[in-house]
């Protein structure tokens, strides 16, 4: 009966580990993750001027539309234009849906039709090699797509019915500018857009001379159904994202401390049946509450800590192995430090108060039973 005992308080105890481990994992993936997207975000302020207004031809709830998708014309920028707050307003048009071939491959991927907005993130748009646009008939690709499928400068890609020379590749991106992942995507001529879908902007840019405030009000008043979208809204959005991201990092460490001390518990009190004459003995020879609370806390410390640097160990590489994918930059938050040590003091101290709970029910007499 012992060994049957033993038996299934070693398997209980492995499957308490493995329930740290998982709890630990989770706590440190998606801490990081959080962080390192939210690090993402920071960069894309960057890349948006204190000065830059964006208008899109719908309305957002958060970040997602919440209304049809439609499009500006040339009447709606030459209307940003003429506001007297605004100066190089330019129209963008997005084409997704037109078949992009080259030699034999035909695929799929966003066009951005706009000089202005190369030139406009031209810091965060490096050339590889070649150079911008200057005029129609002209592309220049993202480093992914012209890596992927074995692109080169002078190259003839043809984008719907039109025909393209590749006259510029950009250098691998380190960062989105905005929702925009550039080594992917392929930019060509304001004219040649129009020529390939007509006047469809999928956004207006402009600068603004006045406060973003004032700007953005005269913009809604004149666009009701857009989304003005200036560096104070990415500030917000940005502010929202780190208290969320805060408060359910914390959240997420005391409830895997508390879930994996569930296993803990189980294991502690298969032990405290187990080891019932030894514990009778222990108190026949002085032992107090106290200093068996500091034993059965020992115990589930050292079984905690184990998980925990093991979990952590394993959410590191897969961790670092999704940034690896996303191409994303590395970062570590204090947080998660915060979070791993509260799952200890949770993960410890629930199942060592049960523990104690049940070996005080146990009569020193126990020691001289057969």
């Amino acid at each position: 009966m012992d060994r049957l005992i033993f038996l299934k308080r070693d398997k209980r105890m492995w499957f308490s580990v493995l329930g740290i481990i998982i709890a630990a994992m989770l706590v440190v993936i998606v801490a990081n993750l959080s962080q390192a997207a939210i690090l993402q975000l920071t960069q894309q302020m960057a890349a948006f001027g204190s000065d830059q207004v964006v208008l899109l031809p719908f309305k957002i709830s958060g970040m997602q539309p919440s209304s049809a998708l439609s499009y500006f014309d040339e009447k709606d920028v030459k209307k940003v234009a003429r506001l007297g707050c605004i100066k190089d307003a330019y129209g963008v048009i997005a084409i997704r849906n037109l078949p992009i071939r080259y030699g034999e491959n035909e695929f799929f991927s966003l066009v951005l039709a706009s000089e202005n907005y190369l030139k406009d993130y031209s810091l965060y748009l490096p050339l590889e090699e070649g150079r911008y646009l200057r005029k129609e008939g002209e592309v220049v690709i993202g480093n992914r797509l012209a890596e992927d499928l074995g692109i080169s400068l002078r190259d003839k890609l043809e984008i719907g019915n039109r025909s393209f020379k590749v006259v510029g590749i950009l250098a691998p991106q380190e960062m989105q500018t905005g929702s925009i992942n550039a080594d992917t995507t392929l930019f060509i001529s304001e004219r040649d857009g129009k020529k390939l879908v007509g006047e469809r902007f999928y956004l207006i840019i402009a600068r603004t001379t006045c406060p973003l405030e004032e700007t953005q009000q005269r913009l809604e008043k004149l666009f009701p159904d857009s989304t003005v979208i200036t560096s104070d809204y990415f500030q917000k959005q940005l502010e929202k994202a780190i208290n969320a991201f805060n408060m359910g990092t914390l959240i997420l460490g005391v409830l895997a401390g508390g879930i994996a001390s569930l296993g803990v518990i189980n294991s502690m009190l298969a032990s405290i049946v187990r080891r019932r004459k030894s514990i009778a003995l222990m108190k026949v020879l002085g032992m107090n509450n106290k200093q068996l609370w500091h034993m059965l806390f020992l115990e589930s410390f050292t079984l905690n800590v184990v998980g925990i640097m093991l979990g952590a160990l394993m959410g590191i590489v897969f961790y670092e192995a999704v940034l690896w994918y996303l191409g994303w930059e590395r970062i570590y938050v204090p947080i998660t430090v915060l979070a791993l040590g509260g799952m200890v003091i949770v993960g410890s101290w629930i199942p060592a108060w049960f523990g104690l709970r049940e070996a005080k029910r146990i009569s020193p007499k126990e020691a001289l039973s057969s």
